[in-house]
């Protein structure tokens, strides 16, 4: 869906993509970027924001880290410059074409939230919640997707060791002629993003041979 909408600003409304879009900006599924798009969505109508409908458009969506004002400053010296602009006609087009899209990443968004809330309380109850979010790097519904990967049933691994082979965290020497190499190597049954969980979990495992694993 984002994407979507990136490429469909990318027709006609390259400052919403330069005010929300790259490293160090909000992302154009942020709550202030999805409020000043609905509320100006072309860039004729961002130009003509004015910084109390900006500053009340970023109160309505979310409080930027560096401050209103000077998020207010930044938007408008972003959507007052010169930029290729296509016809008003297409661009009023247009501009209805990315409320609509707007308007189904807010519903997306909202059953994101919505999801993890649900997720987070099922996991909270569970008796071992205490135990997985105890470990390193791994919060609430990070831990519930690794219970939900390695389940509840303790008998199912039968040492530490199962467990890795099974995160495909467990070295593997094979011989390549004559010269041996330490590497990872994946069970056909364990998907491979399970590995960064485990390192995770248990960093002290990387020690052993930091400079000669590798992925198969």
């Amino acid at each position: 869906m984002i994407n979507r909408l990136r490429s469909h600003l990318r027709e006609y409304y390259p400052a919403a993509l330069a005010a929300f879009h790259g490293a160090g900006k909000p992302g154009l599924d942020s709550p202030r970027a999805r409020v000043i798009l609905t509320a100006a969505p072309t860039p004729a109508d961002t130009a003509r924001l004015t910084r109390s409908q900006l500053r009340a458009l970023l109160k309505r969506g979310e409080r930027p880290r560096c401050g209103i004002e000077a998020e207010v400053e930044r938007l408008r010296t972003v959507f007052r410059a010169d930029y290729l602009r296509q016809l008003p006609q297409v661009e009023q087009a247009l501009g209805h074409q990315t409320v609509a899209l707007v308007r189904q990443v807010d519903a997306a968004c909202l059953s994101v939230t919505q999801l993890a809330a649900a997720t987070e309380e099922a996991f909270l109850a569970h008796p071992d919640a205490g135990i997985i979010t105890s470990f390193p790097g791994l919060s609430v519904l990070s831990g519930a997707r690794v219970l939900a990967e390695i389940g509840d049933d303790r008998e199912r691994f039968t040492d530490a060791k199962a467990m890795k082979a099974y995160a495909g965290a467990a070295p593997v020497t094979r011989a390549c002629n004559s010269t041996p190499a330490t590497c990872m190597s994946y069970p056909l049954w364990c998907p491979p993003y399970n590995a960064p969980r485990c390192y995770r979990v248990a960093p002290t495992s990387q020690a052993h041979h930091p400079d000669r694993w590798g992925w198969t």
